[in-house]
């Protein structure tokens, strides 16, 4: 089995395996969970959660219980795994309710477990509101490091004119980008030795990956890490961990590594705790810069 694995617990995470599926992505194998059967078609591996296939009725008691069941087919799934990302959407039955009970599992297991979720809009109502605040608290004390994002606030930062499903293909681009980037640094710059004490009890954490190229890279590459903030659950302010790792075609210049760290200090009111600097960029294509930044163990915002 493959080192990295990938989990999308219900609907939201299913959709983001389902086009993770169609991706080049060499040492991580993917798994579609959910308690509807019917959303468990076109797979190539699937966990049907509980045994009626009908879905959660929106009880994330239920998931929880139907997860707990299915401990050891998960377990034997995971065997052999280094790392696992779990991805989801808080506020449904599913993705709330047995998220946590198998991230658990996984950290049961000694692996490093990292989750990717959505917080739902506050227009959908106190119930799904509720729902999403007690999946993350749960997720937050079974899983290594958690990464979330408001739709409320990704809804501000893109047209008004977006289509319901453009915005959620939107919202699953985002997952689909984040939970790719940590296979990609862990084949790549950041070791399972170096990754694992920065994510190990990291609670949470806010991730950005961005590239650029041109005579204004770096200021371009510092735009798309600002507007990050905008959409994040968690700030980087207050991080008790921070890690960069700059690909570049081209060694940095030396104005352009002190205006990085400057923006750093600036953004989370401290330096760094490491700078990773590779010769190429971590996804071979032909951009001057890559960056990824990485700053664990943030207060919610």
């Amino acid at each position: 089995m493959k080192p990295v694995r990938i989990v999308g617990v219900g609907s939201a995470g299913c959709q983001v395996i389902r086009k993770l599926s169609g991706l080049s992505l060499p040492g991580v194998s993917l798994l579609a969970c959910h308690t509807d059967f019917g959303e468990l078609t076109d797979f190539p591996s699937v966990l049907l959660l509980g045994d009626e296939g009908q879905g959660s009725g929106m009880s994330s008691q239920r998931a929880k219980w139907w997860a707990r069941g299915r401990k050891d087919l998960f377990a034997a799934w995971l065997n052999g795994a280094e790392l696992v990302i779990f991805i989801a959407g808080m506020g449904g039955g599913t993705g709330s309710g047995a998220t946590p009970v198998l991230a658990g599992i996984g950290r049961e297991l000694g692996i490093l477990s990292i989750a990717c979720v959505t917080m739902p809009f506050a227009s959908e109502g106190s119930s799904v509101t509720e729902f999403a605040a007690d999946g993350l608290r749960h997720l937050r004390k079974h899983c290594d490091t958690v990464i979330a994002f408001s739709l409320d606030k990704l809804a501000e930062q893109l047209s008004e004119n977006l289509t319901i499903p453009e915005f959620y293909a939107k919202a699953d681009e985002l997952l689909l980008n984040t939970a790719r980037l940590f296979p990609d640094l862990l084949g790549g710059p950041l070791p399972l030795a170096d990754m694992r004490p920065l994510l190990t009890d990291g609670g949470m954490a806010f991730v950005a990956h961005t590239t650029a190229d041109g005579s204004r890279r770096l200021e371009a590459c510092l735009e798309q890490l600002h507007a990050g903030c905008n959409y994040h659950y968690a700030l980087p302010a207050g991080a008790s961990r921070l890690l960069t790792v700059v690909a570049s075609e081209t060694p940095l210049r030396l104005l352009e590594h002190q205006l990085l760290v400057q923006e750093l200090e600036r953004l989370t009111g401290r330096r760094s705790d490491a700078f990773r600097f590779v010769p190429a960029p971590i996804r071979q294509a032909d951009n001057g810069l890559t960056m990824s930044f990485l700053a664990v163990g943030m207060p919610i915002a």
